[in-house]
């Protein structure tokens, strides 16, 4: 480019050095006055790229290509509008890594081919490449470069390079040192502006966990175990290459699946059949079928067997670490994993058919048979303990059946027919023992209420006879009561009435008192003395004068009466002479009873 005033000053483009052909420099918008007879103008549209889109670019000039770019370098040249520092410094000649955006520029396409989305096929591109990369969510972008140094004899991929904004800035991915080839590093959910000569980009979706599963991975990248370790020890933390020790819980992950794989281990329990039954083609049981073995005796049989592992979610990665995993290549992510069929068809399907075929050389044919659930408790044992050593629990081994051969089967008919009747003999004796331990029990059920019976009738009896002695107690204790208060009524009855015939006798004493105080002690007791001889009169019916009839001088009343009771006393002593001269007469006491009281006494 020379100072010429935009080619209208035509003798200062020859003398500023303008050299014939195209130039470098072009007219923006504007009115200009030409010499078109030195100068040949023609017109280009300025170039639109839409939002959403990116441009590439191909230099016509510069300076070769080196041996081991296929891009040119990115140069200060204002998006290619200005032609003469593209030149100046040192944009090279071929497809350029520097892209341009969303805009309009005002480039010279003598010198720059600008590829879009309308003549993208024109190049061999195809419109949607020349999108801005959109990483839809849920997934990421797995990103191989085109360009670059060499990647190093034996990684997969090319380590983590800073400061190139998501390969956006090509320049400073291969200024720092960027490998050509797959990349570790990865693009998550956005929109990115990669020019598609120097980036692929691949969108895989995020790896999903499920609750009932644990991802093991597998890193191909990163630093190296020591090799002097051995095989089980050799998982490893983040950062290392192999399988790693802690394994992804239920959940989504960011993972670069070209770089690393992660192997889905199902956690909850999974059943084997060694079975010649049809089954889906993604099953983990697909081609084990019937075990066939032979027996001590030379028979061939025929078993079904069904084998229930589980792994914990902690013992994932050393069994991944045994049985292998799936090669850095295979990206694509299975329900059924390569892992378990691994563990199925390289561990569990050998172990299992060596185990029976060698139990089965120790037995004849029928033993086996009848053997059959000690040799199932060998085969767990067995199983049980080799599957620890690679991080697997066995749950339970069953023999489902064994179907032995058809002349077999005629002698197992056989002994089943003696069985049967073998059983039906033992069931006869058994309904008859039954039969009788009936009886008896209805014997003893039959004197257990006889016993039950008579206890309670002695029982019954004991009460009434308990009853009878507690009523003659209580009818003695209400006579004693009654008798008691029949005395206490005849004891205060004689009381009254001895009080009584005190008082009689105090009045009669005291009348008697009276009657001698009247008549004198000696009187008295003469009086008293023929009372007596009169009652004894009485007694011998003799009669007595009713009527002693005396005179009287008539000068007192007190000497008549001495004068009768002389009389009356002359009278006694005659009559007690005659009976003295009576025999038998029974001697009567006549002494008066006479009873001298003080007359000061106090009754």
């Amino acid at each position: 480019m020379v100072e010429c005033n935009d080619f209208q000053d035509a003798q200062a483009f020859f003398e500023q050095g303008g050299q014939k052909g195209k130039q470098l420099a072009i007219l923006k918008a504007g009115t200009y006055q030409i010499n078109t007879a030195l100068f040949e103008v023609h017109k280009a549209p300025v170039v639109k790229i839409l939002p959403g889109e990116i441009a590439l670019v191909v230099a016509q000039g510069g300076t070769p290509l080196s041996a081991e770019r296929i891009l040119g370098r990115t140069v200060e040249c204002n998006n290619f509008e200005d032609a003469q520092a593209f030149i100046t410094n040192g944009g090279q000649r071929g497809k350029q890594l520097a892209i341009l955006r969303a805009g309009e520029y005002q480039i010279n396409t003598d010198l720059f081919t600008i590829v879009t989305t309308v003549n993208a096929i024109e190049y061999g591109m195809k419109p949607e490449d020349l999108k801005i990369c959109t990483i839809g969510a849920d997934k990421i972008g797995i990103v191989t470069t085109l360009d670059g140094l060499p990647t190093p004899e034996g990684e997969v991929a090319g380590s983590f390079i800073k400061g190139h904004d998501k390969f956006q800035n090509g320049q400073k991915f291969i200024d720092a040192g960027g490998f050509r080839g797959l990349q570790e590093e990865f693009l998550q959910e956005g929109s990115w502006s990669l020019n598609p000569w120097f980036v692929q980009v691949e969108q895989v979706p995020l790896t999903e966990i499920s609750a009932d599963k644990v991802g093991v991975i597998t890193s191909y990248i990163g630093k190296n175990v020591d090799s002097s370790s051995t095989k089980e020890s050799r998982l490893v933390d983040e950062g290392y290459k192999g399988v790693q020790r802690i394994p992804l819980g239920s959940g989504k992950y960011a993972v670069n699946t070209r770089v690393k794989t992660v192997e889905i281990v199902p956690t909850n329990e999974i059943i084997l059949n060694w079975s010649d039954e049809p089954k889906p083609e993604d099953n983990y049981d697909t081609n084990l079928k019937a075990l066939k073995l032979l027996s001590k005796d030379g028979f061939t049989l025929k078993i079904r067997v069904t084998q229930v592992i589980s792994i914990a979610e902690e013992d994932a990665p050393r069994m991944i670490l045994r049985v292998g995993a799936k090669v850095a290549e295979n990206s694509k992510q299975t329900h059924k994993n390569t892992a378990i069929k691994n563990l199925v068809s390289r561990v569990l399907a050998p172990m299992i058919d060596s185990f029976f075929r060698n139990s089965a050389q120790g037995y004849e044919a029928l033993e086996f048979q009848d053997n059959g659930l000690e040799i199932q408790r060998g085969a767990e044992e067995h199983i049980k303990a080799a599957l620890n050593a690679y991080g697997v629990q066995a749950i339970s081994t069953l023999i489902n059946e064994i179907d032995p051969p058809d002349e077999l089967q005629e002698l197992v008919k056989k002994r089943k027919v003696l069985e049967e009747e073998r059983k039906t003999f033992e069931e006869e004796q058994f309904t008859e023992q039954k039969r009788r331990r009936w009886i008896e029990e209805q014997e003893r059920t039959k004197a257990e209420a006889e016993r039950v019976k008579v206890e309670e009738n002695l029982k019954n009896e004991k009460l009434n006879a308990q009853a009878k002695i507690e009523k003659a107690r209580g009818e003695a204790e209400a006579q004693r009561l009654i008798d008691d208060a029949d005395l206490e009524t005849e004891r205060q009855k004689l009381n009254m009435d001895a009080e009584h015939q005190e008082r009689l006798r105090n009045i009669e004493i005291r009348e008697i008192q009276e009657r001698i105080l009247a008549l004198s002690p000696e009187l008295y007791a003469k009086i008293e003395s023929e009372k007596a001889w009169s009652n004894a009169l009485a007694q011998l019916k003799i009669d007595m004068p009713e009527i002693f009839i005396g005179g009287s001088s008539g000068s007192s009343p007190g000497a008549d009466a001495l004068q009768a009771g002389t009389m009356q006393f002359a009278w006694m002593d005659m009559l007690r002479d005659m009976l003295k001269q009576r025999e038998p007469i029974k001697q009567i006491d006549m002494s008066p009873k006479v009873e001298v009281l003080n007359p000061a006494d106090n009754y």
